[in-house]
């Protein structure tokens, strides 16, 4: 230790001395090892022949220790000891002390925090029981399935013993819970539909049941729209879901400059259930229906036309829908998905995939099949940045009597959700024009969508609880293409457009509210851009 001349400061010098490398010679294990021997020494990090380190020491005796917990052994005592190994130089030999200690039970799980979720949504999602001796691998899992349900913004767990008693100990889960719904009235302008008036109810935890249920009522300048569903995650005890679902629709486009003119009534319903194949994993299978009326006029594209099989020669010559077929079809639906994330609401870490088919059954009026695959997964860069990864692809064509699927049922690109910097479902296929269309051509979809994007997650500045917020920088390609019109819209590298950009989300009390300020890369004459976007009650 120095002092500076003018005694101001104080200079502290640290002489090390690292002193000799040592070889670890011998890894031994003794005590009650309750495992088998042979899975403890698999979770011994040091290998004879290594350079010793008390790192990879410390981490063994916490590997070990874990390992005797999910046995019940939660106050088992590891230590790693090196020695000199006798008449040799710089060797030692490391020998595991393990102490498993009493099997211990877990005599109740409580709950705490929960003031508008049951406690029984939360016990269901045990897999942790009570009276059961305690494993640090099923009370971890039961933390993780209450993240998942997104209803918290964080869930802690401890496990204190029981005054009085060696082998038992209480599970103590504690959560804060966070908006899981949105509930009101609104009137405004949103981009890509126009002026919307509307109502709803959305509550993924409805009257803290835990049930979904969703209730909308809502009007804009080209689509007029109401709709239920309700699901039951637990409609029986051993986890198979139920849930159904009915909307009416009414679209008129013919005022809208981005996609084609025609319009559609639209009244339908399902009914679904999901099986659990694992605690990670399940099956879904629906049946619905579906009445579509779709109105052309003389100013309706081609594939309109070839649906609904328009008489030119009885048409009208003004911009009037006088001509229109009806089509009765009869949807199933079938899904896998696997989902490994840590909350269901912005999370960090982990995986969920998904792989949907649709299919007209038998005796429908059209004859088609819908299939998409969404994937998505995120890497932990540190401790608050995250690294997450995005795709999509949908594949949708006609089988037996139609070699085309319905226009109606294509699908578009562009936007949140999708790629952000373009107009909502602005991009892809242009429709083929009437002789008595006049305008630019407008999007009509695709029967093939390719979309991805790389979002680099990280805490919002000047905020100290990031829970409730995400922002991230992106980057979004993509495009929807037309197999049945491959010379013009087939699939092609050079046709993805790109966009990259900033993006903020917010869980407010009236639902998420999103905003993202981007640049189109590679934007063609046509596309129609759009910086600066919003969404309310869309999370991404």
């Amino acid at each position: 230790v120095s002092v500076t001349p003018d005694k101001s400061e104080v200079y502290i010098n640290v002489n090390i001395s690292e002193g000799e490398r040592f070889t670890v010679n011998e890894v031994k294990l003794t005590g009650d090892l309750k495992v088998p021997e042979a899975e403890l020494r698999r979770l011994i990090l040091l290998r004879p022949g290594q350079t010793f380190s008390r790192a990879l020491v410390t981490t063994s005796n916490e590997l070990i220790s874990k390992r005797l917990g999910n046995e019940g052994y939660t106050f088992a005592n590891v230590n790693g000891v090196p020695s000199l190994t006798p008449n040799a130089d710089n060797t030692v030999d490391v020998t595991f002390y393990v102490d498993a200690g009493t099997r211990v039970y877990v005599r109740r799980i409580n709950f705490f925090g929960n003031t508008k979720t049951r406690d029984e949504v939360l016990r269901r999602e045990m897999r942790q029981m009570e009276g059961a001796w305690a494993s640090g691998q099923l009370i971890e899992n039961s933390k993780v399935r209450l993240e998942r349900l997104g209803f918290f913004k964080g869930v802690t767990v401890e496990t204190p013993r029981v005054p009085g008693e060696d082998d038992q100990v209480d599970v103590n889960y504690s959560v804060e819970e966070q908006p899981s719904g949105s509930i009101g009235a609104s009137v405004g302008y949103q981009q890509g539909t126009g002026f919307v008036f509307g109502a709803n109810l959305s509550q993924t935890n409805f009257l803290g049941t835990g049930n979904r249920v969703s209730i909308a009522a809502n009007r804009s300048d080209i689509r007029d729209s109401v709709s239920f569903s309700f699901l039951d995650p637990y409609y029986t005890i051993d986890g198979v879901s139920r849930g159904f679902s009915l909307f009416f629709q009414q679209t008129d486009i013919s005022e809208d400059d981005v996609i084609s003119n025609w319009a559609s009534d639209r009244l339908g319903g399902n009914v679904t259930f999901g099986y659990p194949t694992s605690d990670i994993s399940r099956l879904s299978f629906g049946i619905g229906f579906e009445d579509v009326t779709v109105y052309a006029s003389q100013r309706s594209p081609i594939q309109v036309w070839e649906l609904v099989k328009y008489d030119l020669y009885d048409a009208n010559i003004n911009n009037k829908y006088t001509q229109s077929d009806k089509f009765l079809n009869f949807p199933l639906t079938g899904s896998w998905s696997i989902s490994t994330l840590n909350r269901g609401v912005f999370a960090t870490r982990g995986s969920s995939h998904t792989l949907s088919l649709q299919v007209t059954s038998p005796g429908s009026d059209l004859e088609y099949f819908k299939t998409s695959f969404q994937s998505q997964k995120y890497f932990p860069l540190s401790q608050s940045w995250t690294l997450r990864l995005r795709s999509e692809l949908g594949y949708l064509d006609g089988y037996g009597d139609d070699d085309k699927p319905p226009f109606y049922e294509h699908y578009y690109s562009g936007g949140f959700g999708s790629i952000r910097g373009y107009e909502d479902r602005s991009l892809g296929p242009r429709e083929i024009q009437s002789a008595y269309d006049f305008g630019d051509p407008r999007a009509i979809g695709g029967n093939l969508l390719v979309e991805g994007s790389a979002e680099f997650i990280f805490p919002m500045p000047f905020v100290a609880d990031n829970r409730s917020f995400r922002t991230m920088f992106f980057v979004d390609a993509g495009n929807v293409f037309d197999t049945h019109r491959k010379d013009e819209y087939g699939l092609e590298l050079s046709e993805m457009r790109m966009s990259a950009g900033i993006a903020l989300s917010w869980i407010t009390g009236i639902g998420p509210l999103s905003f993202s300020l981007s640049k189109a890369f590679n934007d063609q004459p046509g596309d129609d851009v759009q910086a600066f976007q919003f969404s309310l009650g869309q999370p991404f």
